[in-house]
């Protein structure tokens, strides 16, 4: 009878959870730009390596990379926060991504909005791209940070 009780208690259990998990992640980025408001301040966390391309493993909770990073600087813009501040923790990322990320800075820069950038443990090359576009940077005393730009190996076979 125990077994049996545990049989389906599990796979509604995991059921369960799924859908909490959709349901909490599609909320939470949907509503970015409405909890802010137009009195406050945005934050946009960049995490990890820098990408259009949606992070390694099946994502539910929707968009991942430059292309959520752009759509929370979008909604912040379209609410005219009073500023945004990114919180950059990352060891860069491709070109084309960070590209997308400093024009929605730069777009909301033009509207009369500061944007400004907080550095954690590593904002290297792509992430310290992303800071320079920003008004001002704020980084810890052990921040690594540095090397915009592209060290590309060739060899010469003649």
């Amino acid at each position: 009878m125990r077994e049996k009780i545990l049989s389906y208690l599990l796979p509604a259990l995991l059921l369960f959870s799924s859908a909490a998990v959709f349901f909490t992640g599609k909320t939470r980025d949907k509503g970015m730009g409405k909890f802010a408001g137009n009195n406050r301040i945005g934050l946009v966390k960049i995490y990890g390596l820098i990408s259009v391309l949606p992070s390694p493993g099946p994502s539910i909770i929707g968009l991942r990379g430059s292309d959520k990073w752009g759509e929370q600087l979008k909604a912040l813009r379209r609410e005219k926060v009073r500023a945004v501040v990114l919180r950059i923790n990352s060891p860069g990322g491709t070109i084309g991504a960070c590209q997308e990320v400093v024009e929605e800075i730069e777009k909301i820069k033009k509207d009369g909005i500061p944007v400004v950038a907080s550095l954690g443990d590593v904002a290297a090359s792509g992430g310290y791209y992303i800071a320079a576009s920003c008004d001002e940077i704020f980084l810890n005393p052990g921040t690594l940070t540095g090397s915009i730009g592209v060290i590309m190996g060739s060899s010469d076979w003649s």
